[in-house]
């Protein structure tokens, strides 16, 4: 009876753990296909003090930072670069501002946040620098 019992619990263990990793597995691969998202704001004071249409928040070591780099140049778009991981203040501006990651690309009401042609796309469409 013991042995049953401990097959059982075992079993369900092993059911479980695979419904956890299964469910981790998709969570993350959602966030990694997500792309990115804009969040609205206001970033006028940021882009005014850094006299430029656009500010890239970046990290030197982000492949997806310079992605985003090379896209704007590519397109010539103008922007500043906050690299936060060389720039005390500029990690303070994020973390003031609440992003948890790079890259950001502020505009006068919006935050690109994360990297993806398309949204990235859409800044060259409208042409508002």
């Amino acid at each position: 009876m013991n042995r049953v019992v401990s097959q059982i619990l075992s079993f369900s263990l092993i059911a479980l753990a695979g419904v956890g990793i299964g469910w981790g597995g998709v969570t993350l691969i959602g966030r990694v296909n997500a792309g990115a998202s804009v969040r609205k704001g206001d970033y006028s004071s940021v882009l005014n003090a850094a006299k430029s249409p656009f500010v890239l928040m970046s990290s030197s070591t982000c492949p997806y930072c310079r992605k985003a780099k090379a896209f704007l140049s590519s397109n010539r778009i103008p922007y500043v670069v906050f690299e936060i991981d060389q720039s005390k203040a500029a990690a303070r501006l994020q973390e003031r501002l609440k992003f948890d990651g790079v890259p950001v690309l502020l505009t006068n009401s919006s935050a690109i946040v994360g990297f993806d042609e398309k949204s990235y796309g859409n800044l060259v469409g409208k042409k508002t620098w």
